[in-house]
Order: C-alpha cells, then sequence, then structure tokens
C-alpha cells in the first residue's frame, strides 16, 4: 500500500503457491498489488527460484513508470534439497541435511547476483531479506521454522541487505530490526 500511495507500479512475483496451507496469508499481501505472478500451483512449490529472475527480467523490460517488484523466493525453506539444481550440489559430508541446507545458501547467493545485476543495469534499487531464519544446526530445532514462545534467539536473525541510497545512517555491522521496515522502506523508496 505504501508504493501505490507514492505512485508506484507494484509487482508481486512469488515462487510459492498462491493457495496453500503457508500462502494464504501472504496472498492477501500480494493481491494489493497492481500485477501478481505465482509460478506454482503446487503447495511446497515446484520450480526452482530462477524462474524468478527470469520473470524480473521480462517485467525490468516493460515500458512503465516507477516500479517496485517484490520477489518472493523460496529461498532455503525445508525440503532444502528441492531449492537447487543438482549441479548446485556443492557440500558433501556426514551431515547430508545441513550439506543440503549449505547448497540452496549456495543457489540463494548465485541468484542473487543475478538479481542484482538485473536490477542495476535497470538503473534501480534492490533490498533483500527472509521472512524468517531458522533454528541453529546444533539446537533443539535443528534447521527449522522455530515457532515456540519465545523462539531460539538464533531463528531470529535473518539476512538483510540493500543498494542504493537512504538518508539514515543504518550500520552493516549493527543489527536492524525488521519491524521497523516500514520506516526503512519510505526513506528508502522516497
Amino acid at each position: 500500500l505504501l508504493a501505490n500511495a507514492a505512485d508506484y507500479e507494484t509487482y508481486w512475483l512469488s515462487n510459492h503457491a498462491q493457495f496453500g496451507q503457508w500462502d494464504f496469508s501472504i496472498s492477501t499481501l500480494a493481491q494489493q498489488t497492481d500485477h501478481q505472478y505465482f509460478s506454482s500451483q503446487a503447495d511446497g512449490g515446484t520450480m526452482h527460484d530462477e524462474i524468478l529472475v527470469e520473470q524480473l527480467a521480462k517485467v525490468l523490460a516493460e515500458p512503465s513508470k516507477k516500479k517496485v517488484i517484490f520477489l518472493h523466493f523460496y529461498g532455503s525453506h525445508m525440503n532444502f534439497s528441492d531449492r537447487y539444481p543438482k549441479t548446485f550440489e556443492t557440500f558433501r559430508s556426514n551431515n547430508r541435511r545441513l550439506d543440503e541446507y549449505d547448497n540452496s545458501v549456495v543457489y540463494s547467493d548465485y541468484l542473487q547476483a543475478q538479481v542484482l545485476e538485473l536490477v542495476e543495469e535497470a538503473g534501480g534499487q534492490y533490498a533483500f531479506f527472509s521472512d524468517h531464519g531458522l533454528g541453529s544446526p546444533n539446537g533443539p530445532l535443528s534447521l527449522r521454522h522455530d515457532v515456540r514462545t519465545p523462539p531460539d534467539i538464533e531463528s531470529l536473525y535473518v539476512p538483510f541487505f540493500f543498494t542504493g541510497d537512504v538518508e539514515r545512517d543504518y550500520q552493516s555491522d549493527q543489527p536492524f530490526s525488521m519491524f521497523y521496515f516500514e520506516c526503512f522502506f519510505s526513506d528508502w523508496a522516497g
């Protein structure tokens, strides 16, 4: 709504299903955008996240006024082995689950580099963050979404980075609460 009020044309590109056990509440956010794309109708997804990079390239090539494009990746959600092509099987040890998680991170990093390049070529800016973290690999909920009250603090840490200039002094080495994302986005998007 904030981007729409600022006269941006808004897009939601998702590799998640529009309707599913975990997707319905997010889909209500997506419906507030001008354009929506959902790659899958299957709960749990069937495609790798590269489909979103392809869709992003198409949207960036379309002439329009200012755009805000939301990319809803699967990233490193379980099942980790479903989240990357076999060519990204980099890690192989005695801990198969951790290896699969690490491989999904390698693939996600690869895709983020492609997105950054596309956005830079289009003269845009990019912000990335995960919707949740996972429990510590050595913790009680190893590499799982911790929905306990209170959750393991490590499961609340997520990656967050952005390009472009903002008036506030954000320190890359300091924690940033996503509780303040709306303020950050408003400042960042002008």
